[in-house]
C-alpha cells in the first residue's frame, strides 16, 4: 500500500514546479495526551495524564514517515523524505517558509500566500514568507490553528516522479 500525503491542489502544483519541498503536519497525541516536546529526528514527546501526585507519564509519538521514504503526494508524484524533525509551528524560519512553498510571487518581489480568487495574481502576497506561511497554513487547517502553535512533524523531500 502506498503511503501518501494530502495537498491543495495549488500546493501539488508548487511541489511539481519545484517551488516546495518540505511540509509541517500537526504530531497527533496517541494516548490523550499532550505533545510537549521531541525527542530526536522523527520523535516526539507525549505526557500522558494521571492522577498520581508529583508522577509525569510520557510516552515516544513516532513519525508515520521516516527518512528516505517514498510517499505519494496526491497518489500522483512520488516524493522521497530526505529529513524529518520536530518543531513548534512558530518557530518557522525564513528559509523554511520558502521551502514550503512561499516563494517571491508577483512583480513586486512579494511572498506568495493561500490562493485568493479576487486578488489579481490569484493568491495574496506578503513581504515576508513567515507571514505568507501563516496566511497559508489558517487557509489550510483554520482561521484560529496559527494561535495554537501546535507541535509538527517537519518532513522535506525531493520529488522522484509524477504519475498522470
Amino acid at each position: 500500500m502506498k503511503k501518501t500525503l494530502k495537498f491543495t491542489e495549488e500546493l501539488h502544483q508548487a511541489i511539481l514546479d519545484g517551488e516546495k519541498f518540505q511540509t509541517r503536519r500537526v504530531i497527533k497525541p496517541e494516548s490523550n495526551g499532550t505533545i510537549i516536546g521531541w525527542g530526536g529526528d522523527g520523535i516526539a514527546i507525549e505526557e500522558i495524564p494521571t492522577d498520581l501526585l508529583d508522577t509525569q507519564h510520557v510516552r515516544t509519538v513516532i513519525c508515520p514517515y521516516m527518512d528516505g521514504d517514498v510517499v505519494w503526494a496526491n497518489g500522483k508524484t512520488a516524493l522521497k523524505i530526505t529529513s524529518i524533525r520536530v518543531a513548534c509551528l512558530h518557530d518557522i524560519s525564513h528559509e523554511d517558509a520558502i521551502a514550503e512553498g512561499c516563494v517571491k510571487y508577483g512583480p513586486f518581489d512579494e511572498y506568495r500566500g493561500a490562493p485568493h480568487p479576487q486578488a489579481c495574481m490569484r493568491f495574496r502576497a506578503y513581504r515576508n514568507p513567515k507571514d505568507a506561511f501563516k496566511n497559508l497554513w489558517e487557509h489550510i487547517n483554520g482561521s484560529d490553528s496559527w494561535k495554537e502553535n501546535p507541535w509538527v512533524w517537519v518532513i522535506s523531500f525531493k520529488v522522484l516522479g509524477h504519475e498522470d
